[in-house]
Formats: structure tokens, C-alpha cells, sequence
């Protein structure tokens, strides 16, 4: 699947670490998996295919689910769900400001906060996917690329502010979040930009009892990946049982990926890009590929 980085899908999107496809091999210490398993997880170097991946990472697909449908959920959902229960613990009844909630991730947190019975505002950055996130039942849709969302916020809940925040924006979008944030609100920061360029923000916000979570699935994901396997686990129950509803995904073949990037970056996608692998013509085209006599190769892994 192909993703983006959290608050900065405008800008940089990334090559996705997720995959689904049938196990090729299993090395003689896994258990729990056997050649021919259909499986989805997350792994690097996920867009080719064959891959090598730890088996701590990996989970069966869901029967019935599509190879293209299972590729685009493992981040997404994960993510959400580690945000919105674990860190957050979103309770029936409270109220949710989603970022960017037309990306994978954010759209994936929209159906956790629904199946949860909250109350949902939600940012984006163009007019037409604020018009999807209205076509799905989000009664409070805001205009992400400015701080005006926060206004409207503590407007429309008297005052208030809302009990939790996924955020993915950053710098004046991030301290405005903060702002719209309730008394012992909950603040999830899935952005890196500030925590990485050590930005400095003022603590009056926590004055009102804050609590901060700084998220990264990624590090969760190396360096402790039975805490990510299990959390995948949970997201597989929740769809097998029908509470979820698995992300709509747009499938793509090998040779449009360069203008699928470009359209990325100008953030006119929506949800999750999935990338589909091993048709003939593109197979057909690796296998005439000729070694030249004359040419130095460097070969990693032998």
C-alpha cells in the first residue's frame, strides 16, 4: 500500500510498509503459519513481490477480504485504534476533533470514533473531501489548512472543547488543537514535524489537565512487534465480527504509480492506494531484462 506521513500528506507521500499475498516460505522456528496461508502485515521494502518479513508482524487475512482490500488496512486501523483506545480511551457519548480525516488513517479513526458513539468533528483540506466526510455522517466538517477550526470548535460545543484530539497537524494547526482540547482532554499526536525540528510550545494549555501521547507506530512496530501483532489481532476480531468496516481502497497497476505519486502530492487522493503486484505483462518485462557483459552489478543478500 502506499501512505503518506501523518499531517504532511499534501507534501511527502511515502512508499507504505504494508502487504497482503500467500507465504512462500516459512522459516523452521515460526509457528503458526504454513506455506500457501494467506496473510497481510506490515513489513519494509513491502512494494515488490516477494518479501521477507518477521512473523511477529504478520497476521492471516480475514477470509473473504480481497487481496487489494487487506494491503491498504494494517497502518490505518492500527493506528487508529491504538490512538483512539489504548492511548485516548474514547468513551460512548464524548467528542473527537479527527485531522485530515479523509486520509487512510484518518478515515479508519472515523469508523472507530461512529462504532464508539462519539461525537465527531473533522478537518480536510479540500472542498470535495469534506463533502465525502459529510456524505459520511460527520455533522461537524472544518477546513484543515488554517486555524479557524478551533473557533468553531469551542463555539459549537459552548465553550467546551472536545475530550479528544487526533492531531496531525503541525506548528499554529497543532497549538490551535491544543486549544480546542476539553479539561482532562486527551491530545494524540500522530505528527512528526514538531517533534522532530524540537519545536517549542507553551504549557498553558495543559493548565487544564491535559494528557499528551506522542505516537509512533512505526517504532512500536521494530521494537516491539508482538505489542503491534496483537494490536493487529484486535483490529482483524473487530472486522471478522462486522463492527468495522474495512477501508476502501483504490487499486493501481505497477505502471501508473508515477502518476499516482504526483497526485499524492497534490493531495488530490483519497483514503489508501494500493499497489497491484505480479500481472503478467509487468512479469513479462522483468524477465527480458538482459545482464550486460560489460556492466558492474552489486548484489545485497547473497
Amino acid at each position: 500500500a502506499l501512505g503518506e506521513y501523518p499531517g504532511q500528506a499534501d507534501r511527502y507521500p511515502v512508499l507504505g510498509r504494508e502487504f497482503a499475498g500467500r507465504v512462500t516460505a516459512v522459516h523452521p522456528n515460526v509457528t503458526g503459519f504454513q506455506v500457501g496461508d494467506e496473510v497481510m502485515g506490515c513489513a519494509d521494502g513491502s512494494l515488490a513481490t516477494h518479501i521477507i518479513a518477521p512473523a511477529d508482524i504478520v497476521v492471516h487475512k480475514p477470509r473473504g477480504m480481497t487481496w487489494e482490500t487487506a494491503a491498504g488496512q494494517a497502518v490505518s486501523f492500527s493506528t487508529a485504534c491504538y490512538a483512539l483506545l489504548s492511548l485516548a480511551r474514547l468513551a460512548p457519548g464524548e467528542s473527537v476533533l479527527i485531522h485530515s480525516a479523509a486520509t487512510g488513517t484518518g478515515l479508519a479513526a472515523l469508523e472507530i470514533a461512529q462504532w464508539v458513539g462519539a461525537e465527531v468533528w473533522a478537518t480536510a483540506g479540500t472542498e470535495m473531501k469534506r463533502e465525502y466526510l459529510r456524505q459520511r455522517g460527520v455533522r461537524h466538517v472544518m477546513d484543515s489548512r488554517g486555524t479557524g477550526f478551533a473557533r468553531q470548535v469551542l463555539d459549537e460545543t459552548g465553550g467546551r472543547g472536545v475530550d479528544v484530539v487526533l492531531n496531525s497537524l503541525g506548528g499554529e494547526g497543532m497549538r490551535a488543537s491544543l486549544e480546542s482540547a476539553a479539561r482532562f482532554g486527551r491530545f494524540v499526536e500522530l505528527g512528526k514535524r514538531d517533534l522532530w525540528m524540537q519545536d517549542k510550545m507553551s504549557t498553558e494549555p495543559f493548565r487544564k489537565g491535559l494528557s499528551y501521547y506522542a505516537l509512533d507506530l512505526l517504532s512500536l512496530i521494530a521494537e516491539r512487534p508482538r505489542e503491534f501483532r496483537r494490536l493487529l489481532e484486535t483490529v482483524i476480531g473487530y472486522f471478522e465480527a462486522g463492527d468495522w468496516r474495512p477501508l476502501e481502497v483504490e487499486a493501481i497497476a505497477t505502471e501508473g504509480v508515477r502518476d499516482t505519486f504526483h497526485r499524492m502530492a497534490q493531495g488530490r487522493h483519497q483514503g489508501k492506494v494500493v499497489v497491484r503486484l505480479g500481472d503478467r505483462k509487468h512479469a513479462k518485462i522483468c524477465r527480458g531484462r538482459k545482464i550486460e557483459p560489460h556492466v558492474a552489478y552489486l548484489i545485497t543478500g547473497g
